[in-house]
């Protein structure tokens, strides 16, 4: 069972599965239909505590808020450099673990399903290595009038200065 089973519904043909070969260890994983990592549920603990906020008596009685622990050095899913990245980008404990909560819904199922969803994101924006801005030149257009509204400025403020008779 995946967990992108929670949202939408499972679609085993709509994942795909890939490898990454890391320098100390070959890592396999699966991608769910947004192409994002899916992390296997034997590494996520979800634990159901009291919620607090609007609901009323309800949640006063029922367990709906979700907690996710995630322990972020055991998981097979990552590469060894992807979790490096991981821990520099994201909130963990000294425990190693990633701790989220949810209680926006009143329903304990949808409050699990926002928790993985909210962890797959988090992951996925996590191990994205951003793009190299390749560096351009200011075209002369732009140049001829930077500086022609630096002199019409320039021009503006002299007139605000006092006169010295």
């Amino acid at each position: 069972m995946a967990f992108s089973e929670f949202r939408g519904g499972f679609d085993p043909t709509k994942e795909k599965k890939g490898t990454v070969n890391a320098r100390e260890q070959s890592v396999e994983f699966t991608l769910d239909k947004k192409g994002r990592r899916v992390i296997p549920e034997h590494e996520v603990t979800l634990t159901f505590v009291r919620s607090g906020g609007s609901g009323g008596q309800k949640v006063n009685k029922t367990s709906s808020k979700a907690e996710l622990h995630w322990h972020v050095g055991r998981s097979g899913s990552f590469s060894a450099e992807e979790k490096a990245l991981i821990r520099e980008k994201l909130k963990v404990s000294k425990d190693d673990e990633i701790i989220l909560q949810c209680d926006e819904e009143r329903s304990q199922s949808q409050n699990k399903a926002a928790c993985i969803e909210r962890l797959h994101q988090k992951a996925h924006e996590a191990i994205q290595v951003p793009e190299e801005r390749v560096e351009t030149h200011v075209p002369k257009g732009i140049k001829k009038k930077n500086a022609d509204s630096d002199f019409r400025e320039a021009r503006k403020k002299a007139c605000r200065k006092k006169v010295d008779w």
